[in-house]
Formats: structure tokens, C-alpha cells, sequence
């Protein structure tokens, strides 16, 4: 029994407690001009637990925006960064392309005012062991390749084929210990042997081909023409020192080639050679070519060559013939009278056999 009136003060309580809130509601509900000292001390007492409970839940939606956002600008940070990294190497292809089409632009015009057949070919291999020494390009014998042609650039010559395989080939650097190059100095015209250097890697040795040669520093080297391969006049450098030999009878000059090995992508190919001198092929070049000796036995224009030693001396002027004497026999000489009562004999014409000379 005393349960049973537990529950029901309990019930009755909650339901005073509601009726009160209820009414409390209604009354603060109403439109008055001020609250009551009740609703003040209540509004005072809960400002703290107010403000407390109010920067809590602001602080925890704030972060919660904050981190929302952070992830958000992460992902978009990531994408960003992947379309700059893409864009950049677009770019730097796009920035290689244009370097390439510039630079056979420079080829093709070249190739197009060379008075030589030239074929177009790209560095494709090189030795790393020793840089100066070999190459390989992308053109073989399918593309009329043979052993021994020249190869230049558009600043000089590169080498020659080495080794010529169907689809690619080896070239020999003329920077190659085992190359040599006739060459000419071109202000002095001299002959000149152009070697490759195993001391001095990057640069080749000139050696002159006699005495009375005389190296400067600054003279420009071409091929001489002279050799089997390489037409005349090609670039092949400039001499930058000039050393003496042991006991001062010999100098040798240090080259600096024209064509710059350490950046060399794109080469020519002389398929066939001209027989004339291009002065415009190389710019660098033909301001400085000297006109050519005359060759020997050969008359300057305007001039008549010396009548060449026969023996005798060209009489000063005509010389009486003496009277023919008669020989004994019946023949008479060629070019006298017969004698009396004789009929004269007819000589036969030169290159005919039959009768006497």
C-alpha cells in the first residue's frame, strides 16, 4: 500500500511541477513592459552557465568548419599542385619543341645554301667512357650511308663513318686520338695535319707539314681538300696556343674545334661532295679565306706561257738556204732538187707505211 501512494505523490508532484512551468510560461510569455525580479535573478544566475555553454558550442562548430575546410583545401591543394606539375611539363615539351624547330630551321636553311648532297641525321648514342671519341647517329646504309663519308654540323666538321650498320652508323670524332685531317691554314694557306689530342681532351693538335711552316695563335684550320674524303674548305677550328718543340726546331698548335662536341644533337651526312669552294656555307669562316695561289704551270690570265726547251735556238729572223748539194745514189734527200735527166720521187704522207723516211 505504501507504494502504491509513493507512485501517486510522484505522479501528483510531476504534475504540479508541469502545471507551474506551464503557467510560468504563459505569464513570461505575455508582453510586459519589464520581467520580474524572479526572471532577473534566474536571467542573472544563468548568464555565466549561458556564455559558457554558448562559446562552447561556437568553438566546436568553428573547428568543426576548420576541419571541414582543411580537407577540403587539402584535396584542392593536391589537385593543383597535379595541374601545375602537368602544365609545367606540357611546357618544358612545348619549350623543347620550338628549341628543336628552331634548330632545324637553322639546319634546313644550311642544308639548302651547302653546295654539297647532305643528309640529315640525330645524335642518338655517344660514349660515355670517353666523350670525344665516337657517336652514334640514326642513319644507316638503307639511307645511302657508306664507310668513310664525312660528317659536319653547320658550324664545321664532326668526323667521318666509322662504322655503318643498316639502320644506324659510328662516327669517328676528328677529337679522336686515331683521327687525323688534312687541313690548311687558312689566312697563310699552309698545309697542315690535323690530329686528335689523348692529352687534351675537348681540343686537337695541329702539326705542320714542313719546316718553314710557321703557326700563329688565332689562324683558322680548314680541310685542305687533299684527302680522299673530305672536300676543301670545312671548318676544322682555330689555334689557340702554339707550342715549341724540345730544342726549338718543331711547333705544334693546340685546336679549338669549331663545332662545340659537348651539345651536339643534330649532324650532316656528305653523301656527295662539290668539287667547288662554298665562301657562304660557314660565315664564321669566309671572311677571313685569302685568294688561292695560282697553281704551278699554269699562265696568269692575259699572259702567254714560255715556248717550252727544244734544243735549238728560234732564229732571229730568215736565214738564206744554201745550195743543195748532190748525194751519190739514186734517191735523192727530201727536200732537194733531182738531179739533171731524173724524175723527182714522191714522199709518202706521214703515218703511211711504204717508201723511205
Amino acid at each position: 500500500m505504501s507504494r502504491t501512494f509513493d507512485k501517486r505523490r510522484g505522479l501528483i508532484t510531476s504534475g504540479v511541477v508541469i502545471f507551474l512551468l506551464i503557467s510560468l510560461v504563459a505569464v513570461t510569455s505575455r508582453d510586459r513592459p519589464q520581467a520580474t525580479w524572479i526572471e532577473r535573478m534566474v536571467r542573472d544566475a544563468l548568464v555565466p552557465l549561458q556564455s559558457v555553454l554558448s562559446n562552447t558550442t561556437y568553438g566546436i562548430a568553428k573547428n568543426l568548419a576548420m576541419f571541414r575546410e582543411l580537407g577540403r583545401l587539402r584535396a584542392e591543394n593536391q589537385a593543383l599542385r597535379a595541374e601545375v606539375s602537368r602544365l609545367q611539363t606540357a611546357n618544358s615539351h612545348m619549350e623543347e619543341y620550338r628549341r628543336e624547330n628552331q634548330r632545324w630551321k637553322l639546319l634546313l636553311d644550311f642544308r639548302e645554301e651547302s653546295i654539297h648532297k647532305l643528309l640529315a641525321a640525330q645524335v642518338v648514342a655517344r660514349d660515355t667512357s670517353n666523350w670525344f671519341s665516337t657517336l652514334v647517329i640514326n642513319r644507316g646504309a638503307t639511307d645511302g650511308v657508306k664507310k668513310g663519308m664525312p660528317v659536319i654540323s653547320d658550324e664545321g666538321v664532326v668526323g667521318q663513318i666509322r662504322q655503318v650498320n643498316p639502320r644506324s652508323s659510328v662516327v669517328l670524332l676528328i677529337l679522336d686520338s686515331k683521327s687525323a685531317v688534312g687541313g690548311q691554314i687558312q689566312e697563310s694557306r699552309d698545309f697542315v695535319l690535323v690530329e686528335g689530342s689523348a692529352d687534351r681532351l675537348g681540343n686537337g693538335e695541329v702539326k705542320p707539314l714542313g719546316p718553314h711552316i710557321k703557326l700563329r695563335k688565332g689562324d683558322h684550320v680548314v680541310t685542305s681538300g687533299l684527302g680522299e674524303f673530305f672536300p676543301k674548305g670545312l671548318p676544322l677550328g682555330r689555334i689557340e696556343q702554339v707550342t715549341m718543340g724540345r730544342f726549338g726546331l718543331s711547333a705544334k698548335g693546340t685546336l679549338t674545334p669549331a663545332v662545340n662536341f659537348a651539345r651536339l644533337e643534330e649532324v650532316f651526312v656528305i653523301t656527295r661532295a662539290s668539287a667547288l669552294l662554298d665562301e657562304g656555307t660557314y660565315p664564321a669562316y669566309s671572311g677571313n679565306r685569302q685568294p688561292k695561289d695560282q697553281p704551278r704551270g699554269k699562265s696568269l690570265p692575259g699572259k702567254k706561257s714560255a715556248p717550252a726547251a727544244s734544243g735549238q735556238t728560234a732564229p732571229a729572223g730568215p736565214t738564206p738556204q744554201a745550195s743543195p748539194t748532190p748525194q751519190a745514189g739514186p734517191t735523192p734527200q727530201a727536200g732537194n732538187n733531182p738531179p739533171a735527166g731524173q724524175q723527182p720521187v714522191e714522199q709518202p704522207a706521214p703515218g703511211n707505211g711504204g717508201g723511205n723516211n
